[in-house]
C-alpha cells in the first residue's frame, strides 16, 4: 500500500495526500549490516548503495552545530528558519530540504565510500564505526550517526524531502523478540519525530525476498555480512519460530581470507590505497586501517571466489573438469592460465594468487572444515546443503558462481538418499 502515493484536488483548492492510485513515489530502504540500499518503489534497481559505516572526527564548531529549523516543530506548509521557500500552485509554500551541518556533539560525521576513503579531514585522523551494535540485534549503536545518515540519504542520494514521500523499510528478523521490538521502536521514533515522514511501513526482510521472486511461501536463506539466517515464509508471513542463524557469513569469510594471506610464505601484504599516495602524511586511525584492509580482502573474495558445482574432495580440489574451472575463472573476470585464479590489487600493488581459495573459501558456507581455516566448524551452523529445492537465496555471498538451486538440489538429493 505504501508503494503508491498520489495527491487529489479538494473543493477548497487544496491538495491532500492519499495512498493508492497509479503514481509511485514511495521510497524503499533496505537496512543491511554491510550496506544500505535506497531507491524508488517500482524501479528494478536501487538509486544508491551506502556502506553501513560512518566516519567521525573531532570538530569544534560554535553552538549546537545543528541547522536551525530541523529540530523545531515546523510542519508541512510552514517555513522553518534556514529553509528555502518554494511557491506552489495552491498558494502555501513547501519547504525544500535545507543543508544540514554534519557536526553533532563535537564530532563531524562522514558518510559514503568517498568520505571513508580519506584517512584525514583537516589534518585530523578519521575513525570508522559501524551503525549497528555488535550484538546482532539490529540495534542502532549511535542515534546521532543514524539520524545523520538518514539526512544524507535523502539530501545527497535521493534528492527528496522526507516529508513528501512515504517510506518502506526492511527490517531483520532476530531471535530476541524484545530486542527486535526495541530496535523497531527506536527507528520509528527517529523517522517520525526527526524526519517527519508521512507514513512508514516496516516489512520483514525474508518476506520481501520471497515476494521478489513471486513466492508467498518459501524457505529464505539469507547469507549476510554478520550472520546467515534461514527463515520459513508462509503466505506472506515470516515464521519466527523457524528462524535459524549462524555467525558464519560474509565477514567471517573475509576474516578467514585475511588470515590465510598472513599465513602464506611469503605473506601477502595488503596496503590501503591512501597509504600508497605520495601526499599521504601522518598516521591513520586504527579503525580506518582495519576498515580499508577489510575492504581490500572483500574485493578479492568477490572477484575471485566461487562455489564449485559439486562438493570438494578431501584434497580441496573440486570434482569438476578443468575446462569448467577455466570457464569459471573467465566468467569471474580474473586473468591467468587455465586453472589459475589471479586477483589484481589496486594502485599497482601486483596480483594475488587465489587458486587455493577460489573454491575452498565459499565451500565453508556449505561444509565448515577446520583444515580449511574455519574456526566456526564446531558452532551451531546452518546446514545449507540440506536446504530443499526451491529455496530462495539472498545476500552478497550467495551471488557466487554455482551458489544456486543446482548445487542446492544436488546436495539435497545426496543427503536424503536412503
Amino acid at each position: 500500500a505504501l508503494s503508491r502515493f498520489r495527491r487529489r484536488q479538494t473543493r477548497h483548492g487544496r491538495r491532500e495526500n492519499m495512498f493508492g492510485g497509479d503514481e509511485v513515489s514511495a521510497i524503499v530502504v533496505d537496512l543491511g549490516t554491510s550496506s544500505i540500499k535506497a531507491g524508488w518503489a517500482g524501479e528494478d534497481t536501487p538509486r544508491c548503495v551506502l556502506p553501513a559505516w560512518y566516519g567521525h572526527v573531532p570538530d569544534s564548531e560554535d553552538g549546537d552545530s545543528r541547522t536551525p529549523g530541523l529540530d523545531s516543530d515546523a510542519q508541512m506548509g510552514e517555513t522553518a528558519e534556514g529553509a528555502e521557500e518554494e511557491p506552489t500552485l495552491d498558494g502555501p509554500t513547501v519547504r525544500r530540504l535545507p543543508k544540514r551541518s554534519q557536526v553533532v556533539n563535537g564530532r563531524r560525521l562522514l558518510y559514503g565510500d568517498n568520505a571513508l576513503s580519506r584517512p584525514h579531514v583537516h589534518g585530523k585522523p578519521v575513525a570508522v564505526s559501524s551503525l549497528f551494535a555488535p550484538d546482532g540485534t539490529a540495534r542502532i549503536a549511535d542515534t546521532d550517526a543514524s539520524e545523520g545518515l538518514w539526512w544524507h540519504l535523502y539530501a545527497n542520494c535521493m534528492f527528496a524531502h522526507p516529508e513528501h514521500h512515504p517510506l518502506l523499510v526492511s527490517e531483520r528478523l532476530v531471535a530476541d523478540l524484545s530486542a527486535g521490538m526495541a530496535a523497531r521502536e527506536s527507528l520509528t521514533e527517529l523517522l517520525f519525530e526527526k524526519l517527519r515522514v508521512p507514513a512508514l511501513y516496516a516489512a520483514k526482510a525474508p518476506v520481501l525476498t520471497a515476494f521478489a521472486v513471486g513466492r508467498p511461501t518459501a524457505l529464505v536463506l539469507d547469507v549476510g555480512a554478520k550472520e546467515t539466517t534461514a527463515t520459513a515464509v508462509h503466505d506472506g508471513f515470516a515464521l519466527h519460530k523457524s528462524l535459524q542463524s549462524s555467525s558464519l557469513a560474509g565477514d567471517a569469510l573475509t576474516s578467514i581470507l585475511r588470515f590465510r594471506f598472513e599465513r602464506r610464505t611469503p605473506p601477502t601484504i595488503l596496503r590501503p590505497i591512501w597509504s600508497l599516495q605520495a601526499d599521504f602524511k601522518g598516521e591513520a586511525d586504527p579503525s580506518m586501517c582495519e576498515y580499508a584492509l577489510a575492504k581490500l580482502a572483500e574485493d578479492a573474495k568477490i572477484s575471485a571466489c566461487a562455489v564449485s558445482e559439486s562438493a570438494l574432495s578431501a584434497t580441496g580440489v573440486p570434482d569438476t573438469p578443468l575446462a569448467l574451472a577455466a570457464a569459471v575463472v573467465g566468467g569471474l573476470g580474473v586473468s591467468g592460465p587455465a586453472g589459475l585464479a589471479m586477483h589484481e590489487l589496486p594502485f599497482r600493488q601486483g596480483n594475488v594468487d587465489m587458486t587455493a581459495e577460489r573454491f575452498e573459501l565459499a565451500e565453508l558456507l556449505l561444509q565448515p572444515n577446520p583444515k580449511l581455516g574455519c574456526s566456526y566448524a564446531h558452532s551451531d551452523e546452518i546446514s545449507v546443503p540440506a536446504a530443499p529445492p526451491g529455496s530462495v537465496m539472498n545476500g552478497g555471498p550467495s551471488r557466487c558462481v554455482f551458489f544456486n538451486e543446482i548445487r542446492m538440489t544436488c546436495a539435497h538429493a545426496q543427503r536424503t538418499q536412503p
